[in-house]
């Protein structure tokens, strides 16, 4: 792979033709006349070589990518989602439910995969629509992680059979989880 010096030194090789031949103005009917006299590359600076002179990056884990974090609450039950996008079409989340009146809390963790095609639509407590993609979980229970499409601001859950897996309530009874900074707040 060619080496970023190279790459500058081609950029400025072409600059330089392309600037010699446009220097004189054309001649008879839109000819352009060829240059008198050669134009010089300009001079292209050294990368630093030293360690110092090397800006210092923060190194980045990029194995892992940064979770997004969505929350509800009301007066009964308190609901926390993770959310690790995999790839376009699949998350990997941990949604903890807890319970204020009983001081339970459940968990459910896995991975869920977005079908092909349109997208869903989904209505916010206003009845206003927008549209979501829905990744669908099928584990202890069924789980569709329904994501905001153009913002990422707002999921809905709809669980299916999740009473016996946590008797105590199902993970789809809380309203709309809005996206919070991190799980702290």
């Amino acid at each position: 792979m060619p080496s970023s010096a190279t790459y500058s030194l081609l950029w400025f090789f072409g600059t330089g033709l392309l600037l010699a031949s446009c220097q004189d103005a054309p001649s008879e009917a839109g000819q352009i006349a060829a240059p008198k006299a050669p134009v010089a590359p300009a001079a292209v600076p050294a990368p630093p070589t030293t360690p110092s002179a090397i800006p210092k990056q923060r190194a980045q884990n990029r194995s892992e990518p940064r979770p997004t974090w969505y929350r509800f609450e009301d007066d009964t039950l308190r609901q926390t989602l993770r959310v690790v996008q995999v790839s376009a079409r699949t998350i990997r989340f941990r949604l903890v439910d807890s319970l204020k009146i009983t001081g339970k809390s459940r968990q459910l963790e896995g991975t869920a995969t977005a079908l092909a095609g349109d997208p869903e639509i989904d209505e916010d407590a206003d009845g206003t629509a927008y549209p979501s993609v829905a990744y669908n979980y099928e584990g202890a229970c069924f789980l569709s992680v329904r994501i905001e499409l153009n913002t990422r601001q707002r999921v809905q859950l709809v669980s299916n059979n999740c009473g016996t897996a946590h008797p105590d309530g199902t993970f789809g009874h809380g309203g709309i989880l809005y996206r919070v900074l991190d799980n702290k707040q």
